[in-house]
């Protein structure tokens, strides 16, 4: 896991560095998972355009993203993207509920096709958030990991590093605002066990999924080739 301590974002991630079923390993510096991108300064603007990050992919409510605007969403440089998930925005988890709400989120198939199509077309990489870059940007990770077939196991931690993650600079965000909840990243790995398990009872594997949500093969195979591809 390779975290980048941006500018007051709390849980921003690369997802290169996984091992794959296939003998490959994911590759840096082609998709970075964040929280919020709402106080992101000039320095890490920078290294995201050093980078070819050109891209962002917010999952925000409207509401929340008319609040806590991206940094991004104004700037010319970057092309930016509001495609809203509302599972996993407000609705505290519980062992009860967690692998049901993540199974809805996945039920957003043409929110679903409209992020996995502009990664597509993306020109250059591409960095995707929602407001903890826990939930909604952990199950984009988790279809994206298994379609590069990176283990269940490595998969299930990425999830559950959001805890430490979040929590070992949450101090930052609740510094500038008083308000900034403190159960922001929190996670059982029981969630995302339950809903691969659910996740597989309802759509077979990601392959099945994504052709459910309207993609070609060649268009999922340009998509596993952005993670795990040569240059």
């Amino acid at each position: 896991m390779k975290q980048y301590l941006f500018d007051l974002t709390l849980n921003t991630r690369d997802l290169g560095g996984y091992k794959t079923s296939e003998g490959k390993v994911t590759k840096y510096l082609r998709f970075i998972r964040s929280d919020s991108l709402d106080m992101l300064g000039e320095e890490a603007k920078k290294f995201l355009l050093e980078n070819n990050f050109k891209t962002q992919i917010d999952l925000r409510t409207e509401t929340v993203v008319n609040t806590y605007p991206s940094a991004l969403s104004n700037d010319k440089r970057f092309k930016y993207y509001n495609y809203s998930l509302v599972e996993g925005s407000g609705i505290p988890l519980t062992d009860e509920n967690a692998a049901k709400l993540y199974l809805q989120m996945v039920g957003n198939h043409d929110t679903f096709y409209k992020i996995f199509t502009t990664i597509l077309n993306a020109d250059g990489n591409v960095i995707y958030n929602c407001t903890a870059g826990k939930d909604r940007t952990g199950i984009v990770t988790v279809l994206l990991f298994l379609l590069a077939k990176v283990s269940e196991e490595d998969i299930i931690e990425d999830y559950f590093a959001s805890n430490e993650c979040i929590y070992s600079r949450i101090h930052l965000k609740q510094e500038r605002n008083g308000t900034f909840p403190h159960s922001l990243g929190y996670c059982k790995k029981e969630y995302l066990i339950d809903f691969l398990k659910m996740f597989k009872e309802k759509y077979g594997d990601v392959i099945s999924y994504f052709h459910t949500i309207g993609l070609t093969d060649e268009q999922i195979s340009s998509l596993k080739e952005r993670l795990v591809g040569e240059e």
